[in-house]
């Protein structure tokens, strides 16, 4: 997914939880890349998966939590 894309799904409030997440997702796909071989596919797959699943969870539960409905509740 682009940034430009993520930047429309994701409140700009909703990177302080992206961002993080992103780029631990991002240092364990490198350290994942520097062992590759054919058994170790199936543990990049796991960490690209995380990564994404990640980032859609956090902001799923961004949008949550920014919702009118939200706002209307605890105001």
């Amino acid at each position: 997914m682009m940034p430009g894309a993520l930047l429309i799904i994701i409140p700009i409030t909703g990177w302080i939880l992206v961002i993080p997440m992103v780029v631990y997702g991002f240092f364990l796909l490198f350290i994942a890349w520097g062992f590759l071989t054919p058994q170790s596919w199936a543990h990049l797959w796991a960490v690209v998966n995380a990564n994404v699943l990640g980032v859609v969870l956090s902001s799923l539960i961004v949008l949550y939590l920014q919702s009118d409905d939200i706002k209307r509740r605890f105001t």
